[in-house]
């Protein structure tokens, strides 16, 4: 297996059908050849993991500000179903994070669906994100089966120089019903909380303070 940098039209091309083949959306939702040729151009990072001179897997993500800070939005990461539990995604953001910092940039967001568990457990538990905004309907409604139940998302923040120095957890909210998930988070945020963790056995999300 080979991550790199995908080259040329044609790998263009078999980003294009990975994104139709893994969330099974409308043409109109995939994102063309055409974008990522000129976003490339601009400091937007795709990398694909290669089995010999097949695609099983991309990450995609664009350059753009929080504040005054730099960051690299991590919008879209795939992996072909025959391929996933190898790692690949893991592996994906581990090579996206050398990239972002080869330019000089210390932090990457992206969405995930906090009803996800798998994805949960990679983003705070092997990367070490943590998150404070929590995304009502943020991508509307799309043609994918994936997003039928709703596109409710938490906003993480990947930290590449270093986690910021967080209190020990202080408050768990439980992977129930969207609804009361959606509540919790919220509350939770408002009050200055953030999420730090996931216990996976509990199917839990940790949530804590920054040292001030």
């Amino acid at each position: 297996m080979e991550i790199r940098d995908i080259r040329g039209p044609q790998e263009l091309r078999a980003v294009e059908h990975l994104q139709k083949e893994v969330w099974a959306c409308d043409d109109r939702e995939i994102l063309p050849a055409i974008h990522m040729i000129a976003a490339r151009e601009v400091g937007a990072i795709l990398l694909g993991a290669f089995d010999g001179s097949n695609l099983v897997g991309f990450v995609y993500g664009f350059p753009g500000f929080e504040g005054d800070r730099r960051v690299i939005h991590s919008d879209m990461l795939a992996v072909r179903n025959a391929y996933r539990d190898r790692g690949l995604g893991s592996a994906l953001k581990l090579a996206q994070r050398e990239q972002a910092l080869a330019h000089g940039i210390d932090l990457i967001t992206w969405t995930f669906d906090p009803l996800q568990a798998r994805n949960a457990y990679l983003n705070f538990c092997h990367l070490g994100v943590t998150a404070d905004r929590y995304l009502r309907d943020f991508y509307g409604e799309t043609s994918s089966p994936l997003h039928a139940s709703g596109t409710d998302r938490l906003w993480v923040t990947w930290h590449l120089s270093g986690r910021p120095q967080l209190r020990d957890g202080s408050q768990r909210i439980a992977m129930t019903d969207r609804e009361k998930m959606r509540l919790d988070f919220e509350r939770a945020f408002r009050e200055g909380l953030i999420a730090t963790g996931f216990d996976r056995e509990r199917s839990e999300y940790i949530l804590g303070r920054l040292q001030s």
